[in-house]
């Protein structure tokens, strides 16, 4: 008997990217989704493949999945604050609340922080005028081809900006003590934070 063996390795992509690697979003206003641009085939790597092999995106072994984590700053949020993300259904949260989700099986990314995530900014210990959350994320594309083995991975950087859609200003007053005709107007503001969600609440 005699048999023929072809014995196939695996091209996997060197790197991979997105129209942008910097995304600006406002809680309760989604963003466009962004699409994974494939990496071009290298000269190199083209001469090299044998006759009959295409060249382009599509001679390298597409990703398995795809997966995201991503670290927030200020880092006193730590501990209060978390993005945590689902691998089966690409949900992202931040805080236990909806901010993007992520094509598993494709990669497109589509950041819609949920309009809750203003509780977030309002506890910030910032004195910013306009406050923002920055997420430094790793988007990674997955090779799952091994079982029981380390698999490759590769990965690019996304920053995330999370901010107000409202300004705080700072200001120094004199008011007037509360009276029976004019009592306050926040009587439960316990801190700057839920006095700001309560101005919210009125606006």
């Amino acid at each position: 008997l005699k048999y023929d063996v072809a014995a196939v390795r695996p091209e996997v992509w060197p790197s991979f990217e997105y129209q942008t690697d910097v995304l600006r979003s406002t809680a309760g206003q989604p963003n466009p989704p962004l699409y994974v641009i494939p990496p071009k085939i290298s000269d190199s790597a083209s001469a090299s493949k044998p006759q009959g092999f295409s060249n382009g995106p599509q001679a390298y072994a597409k990703p398995t999945r795809y997966s995201i984590a991503c670290s927030e700053s200020p880092k006193q949020l730590s501990g209060r604050t978390s993005f945590a993300f689902d691998q089966t259904t690409g949900a992202g949260t931040l805080n236990g609340m909806p901010f993007l989700t992520l094509d598993v099986a494709a990669g497109t990314l589509r950041v819609s922080p949920g309009i809750e995530l203003i509780s977030v900014l309002d506890t910030l210990d910032s004195t910013d005028v306009h406050r923002q959350l920055v997420l430094t994320c790793s988007i990674f594309a997955h090779f799952d081809f091994f079982i029981a083995a380390a698999n490759p991975a590769t990965s690019t950087a996304m920053t995330i900006y999370l901010e107000d859609d409202t300004c705080w200003k700072t200001v120094t007053a004199d008011f007037l003590k509360p009276t029976a005709r004019y009592p306050a107007i926040y009587v439960n503001a316990s801190s700057e934070a839920s006095c700001r969600n309560q101005c919210r609440a009125d606006a």
